[in-house]
C-alpha cells in the first residue's frame, strides 16, 4: 500500500485528501459537512499570518516573491502558503513548544476509550481527540511509552494517565494539559482506569490499586501480574499465561477478591473486555495468535459464526483467524490484529464500527470481516462504538460512531495541525 503522507501544513479543513492508498482525511471538524469522500467549499484565505521567522507579515492566500497566488489555502490558519515548482508549501506559524513546525509522527500505543482517543507522537507528546474533532496536545512527558483514559464522558471529570520508560506515572487530570507525577506507586509496567479507580501491574509482578476512597493499595493475589483491564469485569493476565477477574469495583468499599479462570485455555498473552456497562464478552488472544471468546454474543460478537441470546460460558475459538497479535473487545464487536497488518472486525456494526463501509441499522457480522484499506497496522484500539489504528508510517486512522457529525463507516485518517519536527 503507497504511503499517506500528509501536506506540509496540513489540510484540516477541505476536501478530504486522496493519499493513494484508498484513505482519506476525516474532515469533518465537529459540523457533519464532510465524511469520507464527501465534498466541502474549500477554506478561504487568511490574511496576516505572522512569520515565524520574525520577518514581516504575509498574506497567506498569496505567494511570497512569486506574485502567484495559491489556488486555494492549504495552510488556513496555520501558516503561510507560498507556491514553490507550481505546488503549494505552507511556512508554520503554529509554536509547538519551541520548535520547528511539522506534521507529528505517532508511535507506540494508541489509546480509544468511549469517547475519546489518545495517542503518542516522537517527542513524548500525548494527543487527545473525539472521533470528528481536531485532536490536541498536552503537555509532553520524557520517554512517554503508553496513554489510558478513563471512560467519562465530561471532559472535565476525565482522568488521562501516561506511563514513561522508567515505569513512572502521570495523570492529566480534567482541563489540565500540565502532567502530575505519580509518587506513592513502585515503578509500573502496564495499567488500565476507570472513573472510580486506576489498576496498576508493577515491574515486580506485584499488583496495585489507586482508589478515590481508598488511596493506594497492593494486594497479595494474583501474584506476577503483567496486564490488566478494567472493564464490566476486571482482568489481570499473569506470567505463566492465566487469566484472573474480580467483579467491577467502581463503587464498592471493599475491594472484591480475584479468582482464576480455570476454563480460559492456556498461554493466554492478551485480554479484553468490553468497557461500558451492559452485556460483555471476553477475548483471549494465546501464545499461538489463535483468538478465544466468551461472554454475549447476540450480534455474534464471539466471531462462532452465529448468534445466541444466552451468554456463552466456555470459550470459543473465533473462526478464521491466525496469527493474530492483538484484540480490542467493544460494545457488541470484536476486533482484532494480524501479524501481516490487516484489522479484521465482527459483531454489531450499526454505527461503522467493523470498518466495512457500512453504517445501517441492525448491521452485525457474525464471522471475522477485514477492516476495509489497512495493510500495515501496528497496533489497535476499541472504543464502545469506535476502532482505532496506527499505521506503520506514524499515522492514525479510525472509524465508527461520529459524536458530533455522521459515523464514520470507513478508516479515515486523523486529521491533524502542523506540530514540531523531532529534533
Amino acid at each position: 500500500m503507497a504511503v499517506a503522507v500528509a501536506p506540509a501544513c496540513g489540510d484540516d479543513s477541505g476536501p478530504p485528501i486522496d493519499t493513494g492508498s484508498g484513505l482519506t482525511f476525516a474532515t469533518g471538524q465537529g459540523n457533519g459537512d464532510t465524511q469520507d469522500g464527501a465534498e466541502s467549499d474549500p477554506p478561504g484565505p487568511s490574511s496576516g499570518a505572522s512569520d515565524p521567522t520574525g520577518g514581516e507579515s504575509v498574506d497567506s492566500s498569496g505567494t511570497e516573491g512569486s506574485g502567484e497566488a495559491c489556488p486555494e489555502n492549504p495552510c488556513e490558519n496555520e501558516g503561510t502558503c507560498t507556491l514553490v515548482n507550481e505546488q503549494p508549501e505552507c511556512t508554520c506559524t503554529r509554536e509547538y513548544w519551541g520548535q520547528t513546525c511539522e506534521h507529528p509522527r505517532f508511535v507506540g500505543t494508541i489509546f480509544q476509550g468511549n469517547d475519546q482517543a489518545l495517542a503518542i507522537d516522537e517527542t513524548g507528546t500525548a494527543w487527545t481527540w473525539e472521533i470528528d474533532d481536531m485532536p490536541s496536545m498536552l503537555e509532553p512527558v520524557a520517554g512517554l511509552v503508553e496513554v489510558v483514559s478513563n471512560p467519562e464522558h465530561v471532559t472535565a471529570n476525565r482522568t488521562r494517565m501516561g506511563l514513561d520508560n522508567q515505569g513512572e506515572v502521570w495523570t492529566w487530570s480534567g482541563l489540565e494539559i500540565t502532567p502530575a507525577q505519580q509518587d506513592q506507586l513502585p515503578p509500573i509496567a502496564a495499567m488500565s482506569t476507570s472513573e472510580y479507580y486506576a489498576l496498576f501491574a508493577a515491574q515486580d509482578g506485584g499488583l496495585w490499586q489507586t482508589h478515590y476512597h481508598d488511596g493506594v493499595q497492593s494486594m497479595d493475589e494474583p501474584a506476577d501480574v503483567r496486564r490488566v483491564f478494567i472493564g464490566t469485569t476486571d482482568l489481570a493476565l499473569t506470567a505463566d499465561g492465566t487469566v484472573w477477574r474480580r467483579p467491577n469495583a467502581s463503587l464498592t468499599m471493599a475491594m472484591p477478591p480475584w479468582e482464576q479462570l480455570d476454563f480460559v485455555p492456556p498461554d493466554i498473552i492478551e485480554v479484553s473486555t468490553t468497557m461500558i456497562d451492559g452485556p460483555s464478552h471476553f477475548l483471549a488472544l494465546d501464545a499461538s495468535g489463535t483468538v478465544w471468546a466468551w461472554g454475549a454474543n447476540e450480534f455474534g460478537q464471539l466471531g462462532s459464526g452465529s448468534p445466541s441470546l444466552d451468554p456463552v460460558e466456555d470459550p470459543v475459538m473465533v473462526e478464521g483467524l491466525s496469527n493474530v497479535v492483538d484484540v480490542g473487545a467493544g460494545d457488541g464487536f470484536s476486533m482484532a490484529l494480524v501479524d501481516d497488518g490487516t484489522v479484521w472486525a465482527w459483531g454489531y456494526g450499526a454505527d461503522g464500527q467493523l470498518g466495512d463501509g457500512i453504517a445501517e441499522d441492525d448491521h452485525s457480522r457474525w464471522l471475522p470481516h477485514q477492516v476495509l484499506n489497512i495493510t500495515d497496522a501496528v497496533a489497535i484500539s476499541t472504543g464502545d462504538d469506535r476502532g482505532l489504528a496506527l499505521l506503520g508510517n506514524g499515522s492514525v486512522v479510525q472509524w465508527g460512531h461520529g459524536q458530533f457529525s455522521a459515523d464514520f463507516p470507513t478508516p479515515s485518517l486523523v486529521p491533524l495541525p502542523p506540530v514540531a519536527a523531532v529534533p
